[in-house]
């Protein structure tokens, strides 16, 4: 499987799309950032 192209897997990027990994990506930062402060708390 070639996972090269990031993108290969969606037949148009699409904004909305690009819109829902910025989404995700944030979310996936903000949990990490979450876990990060309740370690270093507990």
């Amino acid at each position: 499987m070639r996972f090269q192209g990031g993108v290969s897997f969606t037949p148009v990027p699409e904004p909305p799309s690009r819109l829902l990994l910025l989404a995700g990506l944030g979310i996936m930062a903000i949990i990490v950032r979450l876990r990060r402060s309740s370690r270093s708390a507990a």
